[in-house]
């Protein structure tokens, strides 16, 4: 949409100048043809005026040759050969150059038209004796010459302001269609943005609109997380608390009541006395074990002392022994760099996904496969149960399975087919210095 509104811009400002350009060089080729023509006009006039004006003169030498005024005449007669001269001058410099051969032929009429009246100019009088009539006849027929040359020039001026004005007029016609071409691709391309902004608009909405509902339903799935959250550590403390007050409550009062029973046998036969102290050192140990039990679920011993390997193993075996599922494990690789929030993550990732195979996916059997290396660990936990049954889980354990992965840079990928298992895999980057 950007380059399109540049694009449109560029052609906008590119139309105005070539347009204004255009218009300016029309506008002075008509003035300058105009110019040319009204000047080529007026000076033909002035030539045939001052041609008339020259009759005039030599007339009025030629009948009163003797008068005081005579001499003025010949003056103005002088005057009137060098405006004559000039005009010559001006449009030979005004027609174009295929007329420069009429030009010169108007000037040799001319100029031939004054020789004939330079003897009225040098001595009327000598030139009225020695042949008014013939004087007068070669006069007319220069002035006939040169003004019929003088009329040529004139059409031959009007051809060329109609040659010059059909130019004009193609000019004007390429001209409009130059600014009906530039006008359809403005429009053209104010049609696409047009549209354009139109479809984006829309597809952002759409999109604001999509993000909109996926905010609501985070939010309203953050609730329920947070509500199942609350819900599982309730859970989790009241299973504690039971196991507390049935098993460790128990057995310690079961161990007051033997003590007390010690103490009343402490003068009595050694036999009842050796019985009663093997049921207290019993209930000590059941006491020990059910510890022991509570504190592994909580956070294994294991996992810091012997590490990650014999603590994924241990959870294996103990599992198999309480579910009665066969569990296999394969470690491959090194497992003893591991930072301790990987060695967390992924003790606490097998101990979710046993957790599930046992709840939800009726399996036969369980395949572990955990491989460290130089610069990731990979976990893999395979089943032959059911299956998932949706496509995108939501379980309150996968999903804190993807948290506990996140947190560390990792992904999380969950392959399901309904009665044929499911894999769950997660792959940890390992950063230096964490």
């Amino acid at each position: 949409m950007v380059a399109g509104s540049a694009i449109l811009l560029v052609l906008i400002a590119a139309f105005g100048i070539t347009t204004a350009h255009e218009a300016d060089r029309i506008y002075s080729e008509v003035s300058s043809t105009n110019g040319v023509i009204q000047l080529l006009n007026l000076e033909l006039s002035g030539l045939r005026s001052d041609m008339y004006l020259s009759g005039i003169y030599v007339r009025d030498q030629l009948l009163d040759s003797r008068s005081e005024q005579a001499e003025d005449q010949r003056d103005s007669l002088r005057d009137v050969h060098d405006a004559m001269e000039q005009r010559l001058s001006k449009l030979a410099s005004l027609v174009p150059e295929e007329q420069a051969g009429t030009i010169a032929e108007l000037r040799n009429e001319i100029t031939g038209y004054w020789e004939s009246v330079a003897p009225v100019m040098e001595d009327p009088v000598a030139a009225t004796t020695s042949g008014y009539t013939a004087l007068r006849r070669q006069m007319l027929l220069r002035r006939d010459s040169a003004l019929a040359i003088a009329e040529q020039i004139g059409r031959l001026n009007e051809e060329t302001f109609l040659e010059r004005h059909e130019r004009v007029d193609s000019a004007q016609r390429t001209f409009l269609v130059y600014i009906r071409t530039m006008m359809g691709f403005s429009l053209a391309i104010g049609a696409f943005v047009f549209i354009g902004s139109g479809y984006m608009v829309n597809v952002l909405n759409r999109r604001a609109e999509a993000h909109r509902k996926q905010t609501e339903q985070a939010e309203h799935e953050l609730r329920r997380l947070s509500s199942k959250l609350l819900h599982a550590q309730e859970q989790e403390r009241r299973s504690i608390s039971r196991e507390l007050h049935d098993e460790v409550g128990q057995t310690l009062t079961a161990l007051g009541i033997e003590l007390g029973n010690l103490e009343q046998l402490r003068d009595g036969p050694q036999d009842q006395f050796r019985q009663r102290l093997e049921e207290a050192k019993k209930l000590t140990q059941d006491t020990m074990r059910t510890v022991r039990q509570l504190a592994m679920g909580l956070r294994p011993a294991m996992l810091d002392d012997s590490g990650l390997a014999p603590a994924v193993r241990y959870q294996a075996r103990e599992f198999s022994r309480r579910s009665g599922i066969p569990v296999t494990v394969d470690i491959e690789g090194t497992l003893e760099h591991l930072p301790e929030a990987h060695r967390t993550c992924v003790y606490r990732v097998v101990q979710e996904a046993l957790t599930n195979c046992a709840r939800h996916a009726k399996a036969a059997n369980i395949r572990i496969v955990l491989h460290g290396g130089d610069k990731r660990v990979s976990l893999a936990v395979q089943d032959d149960g059911i299956g998932l049954r949706q496509a995108s889980p939501s379980g309150m354990g996968l999903i804190g399975i993807e948290e506990r992965a996140r947190e560390l840079g990792g992904t999380v990928h969950i392959d399901s087919r309904l009665n044929r298992g499911t894999l769950l895999q997660v792959d940890l980057p390992i950063v230096a210095g964490t």
